[in-house]
C-alpha cells in the first residue's frame, strides 16, 4: 500500500517540479473549466444528499411496516442494524427496497465523471498540462469509491436558524483551533466546512487534516464573492481530491517528510489575517466501490400477480423518458444545453433541444425499444434559417436518469446549399 502511495506522492512532485511559479498561481485560479467542475459537484452532492435521505426514509419505513404485522425480533433488528450500517460506512441495505436510489446514484456518478472528462480534456486544450492530471487522479479515485453515506455534523447551526453560525460561535483568527474528527479518520473519508469572514480582508482559511495513515495533510479555502467559505474535501492515503472551494493541488507530506508528523486526529484551523466565524463541519466515510458492483446489487425484486404466483417486475428502461422532463446536458459539444420531452408512448419519443448560444430548437423522434434508442426523424434549426433534414440516421440509449445519442443526417438550407450533418449528445434528468 504505501509503495502505491509513494508512487502517486512522486507523480503529483513531478507534475509540479516544472512548472514556473508563475504558471503554478495561473493554475490555482478559478477558471470557467475549473468553475463549470465546481457547479457539476454542487449539483452532485445535492443529488446524493437526497437519495441518502430517501434510503433513510425507506428503511424506516421498512421497519415500520415489520413492527406492524408483528415481524420476529430477528428481521427488525435485522432492518435496524441495516440502516445503522448504512449511516456509519455507506454500506447499501440488503433486504430494504432501495433500488431505484441506487440507480439514481450510480446516474449521479456518471454525470460526475463525465463533467470530471470534460474538465480533463479542457485543460488539455488550454495546455494546463499538471491540473489535467490532477483531475485525472481525482477521477479515478472518484471512480473507485462510493460517497452515499449520510454526513455526520461534527459542528452545526443553530437549530432553529440553520442558516445562522453555530449556537457558541467558532471564530478562528491566527491562534490554531482544533476540532475532533473521531474515529472516521481512520479510514478514507470526506470533509465539508461552511464559514463567512467576520473581518479583515479576503484571505484563505487554512486547513490541517489527518490521512488516514497519520500523516497531516493540508488545504487552503478561498472565500466567495460574498466572503463565504464552503470547501469539500476527499481524503485518503493516496490521494487528497479538491472536490469544491481549495485550491490545488493540495499539500501531501511525503513519507521521508512525515517521520515526525503529529498522530493527531483533529482537524486545525486558522487564518494568517483577521477573522472566520465557522458555520459547520461535517464529515463522512467513503467507501471502496466500482460502478459494476454497485450494478451488482440491483436486482429485480419477486412481487405477486393477480393469479398468486411470485412473478418479476417489469422495469421500464426508458421510464424516466415521462413527458414535460426537463434534462441538461450537452449537444454537439456544447454544455448548458435543455432538452424536453414533448410527448410520449410505449415505444416512441418527442424530444426538443433548446441551444441558448445558437437560438433554435431541434426536434428529435425515437423509436424505443427496451432502453436502445432510434432516431426515426430530426426537425427545426437556427431561428435565422429555415433549415431542413435528410437522410437522418442515429442511435442512443437511456439509462436511469441519462439519455445519450448520436446521429448523421444531410442538412438542407433554404438558400439550396446542404452539407453532412454529424452530432452526439448526453443529457441528465434534472
Amino acid at each position: 500500500m504505501m509503495e502505491r502511495v509513494s508512487g502517486i506522492l512522486g507523480l503529483l512532485a513531478t507534475l509540479f517540479s516544472g512548472v514556473p511559479a508563475l504558471a503554478q498561481a495561473q493554475l490555482g485560479k478559478s477558471d470557467r473549466t475549473i468553475d463549470d467542475l465546481a457547479s457539476a459537484r454542487k449539483k452532485y452532492e445535492k443529488y446524493v444528499a437526497e437519495r441518502s435521505d430517501e434510503v433513510l426514509t425507506a428503511c424506516a419505513k421498512a421497519e415500520e411496516a415489520l413492527r406492524s404485522k408483528n415481524a420476529t425480533w430477528e428481521e427488525i433488528e435485522g432492518v435496524t442494524k441495516q440502516r445503522e450500517a448504512f449511516q456509519s460506512t455507506g454500506a447499501w441495505p440488503a433486504s430494504v427496497n432501495v433500488a431505484s436510489q441506487l440507480k439514481r446514484f450510480i446516474d449521479h456518478r456518471e454525470y460526475m465523471v463525465k463533467n470530471y472528462e470534460t474538465a480533463i480534456r479542457e485543460s488539455k486544450k488550454a495546455m494546463a498540462d499538471p491540473i489535467a492530471k490532477i483531475l485525472e487522479a481525482e477521477r479515478d479515485a472518484f471512480q473507485n469509491e462510493s460517497d452515499i453515506a449520510p454526513w455526520r455534523p461534527l459542528l452545526s447551526p443553530k437549530p432553529d436558524k440553520p442558516d445562522s453560525a453555530a449556537a457558541d460561535p467558532f471564530v478562528v483568527g491566527t491562534d490554531k483551533k482544533t476540532i475532533p474528527l473521531g474515529e472516521f479518520a481512520t479510514g478514507a473519508y470526506k470533509l465539508e466546512l461552511k464559514a463567512k469572514r467576520s473581518e479583515g480582508g479576503e484571505g484563505p482559511l487554512y486547513m490541517q487534516f489527518p490521512l488516514p495513515d497519520g500523516r497531516q495533510g493540508s488545504a487552503q479555502a478561498w472565500p466567495d464573492g460574498e466572503r463565504g467559505y464552503h470547501a469539500l474535501i476527499s481524503i485518503r492515503d493516496a490521494l487528497v481530491s479538491a472536490d469544491l472551494g481549495v485550491t490545488r493541488p493540495l499539500s501531501i507530506p511525503s513519507d521521508e517528510e512525515s517521520e515526525d508528523s503529529s498522530e493527531s486526529r483533529d482537524l486545525v484551523l486558522w487564518a494568517d489575517i483577521g477573522a472566520v466565524s465557522v458555520e459547520s463541519v461535517s464529515i463522512k466515510p467513503l467507501r471502496s466501490a466500482t460502478e459494476a458492483e454497485l450494478e451488482a446489487k440491483i436486482t429485480p425484486r419477486p412481487t405477486r400477480d393477480d393469479s398468486g404466483p411470485l412473478v418479476r417486475k417489469v422495469v421500464d428502461p426508458a421510464a424516466e423518458l415521462t413527458e414535460g422532463s426537463v434534462w441538461k446536458g450537452e449537444y454537439d459539444g456544447e454544455p448548458d444545453q435543455t432538452l424536453k420531452v414533448l410527448s410520449r408512448s410505449d415505444n416512441e419519443v418527442v424530444v426538443s433541444v433548446t441551444r441558448p448560444r445558437a437560438p433554435g430548437t431541434f426536434k428529435f423522434c425515437f423509436g424505443i425499444k427496451g432502453d436502445q434508442l432510434t432516431l426515426k426523424w430530426m426537425r427545426g434549426g437556427a431561428a435565422s434559417e429555415d433549415v431542413t433534414f435528410a437522410d437522418e440516421s442515429g442511435a442512443g440509449q437511456i439509462k436511469g436518469r441519462q439519455l445519450r445519442w448520436t446521429y448523421s443526417c444531410r442538412a438542407n438550407f433554404g438558400h439550396n446549399a446542404s452539407k453532412l450533418r454529424n452530432g452526439a449528445a448526453s443529457f441528465i434528468r434534472e
